[in-house]
């Protein structure tokens, strides 16, 4: 799927995206956290990806653009001081499998 001006684009690398499966199917994490990394997950346009737009993602996951927008900015740009997104979701799918 093409990817049009996208300023920031998500490519997850297998163990990443792995993390963030189990987290959406373990199913015990705050549903914020889990519809994010859904968003993630559908929004990876690296290898093995959907690479989907945001359109489609808001419309199969029931959620607004902006949101998707935001989830794609502090993934890539590492949001906080830098901890980012995929440092947090990396732990919270290691403690999906404790």
């Amino acid at each position: 799927m093409a990817i049009r001006n996208k300023k920031y684009v998500i490519r997850l690398s297998e163990e990443e995206r792995q993390g963030l499966i189990k987290l959406v199917s373990w199913g015990k994490a705050a549903a914020r956290k889990i519809t994010r990394a859904r968003v993630l997950l559908k929004a990876d346009a690296g290898e093995g990806g959907p690479g989907w737009t945001d359109r489609r993602i808001a419309e199969a996951l029931e959620v607004g653009i902006r949101m998707i927008e935001n989830v794609r900015h502090r993934c890539v740009e590492g949001g906080d001081g830098g901890s980012g997104w995929r440092s947090r979701l990396a732990r919270s799918a290691g403690s999906a499998e404790a």
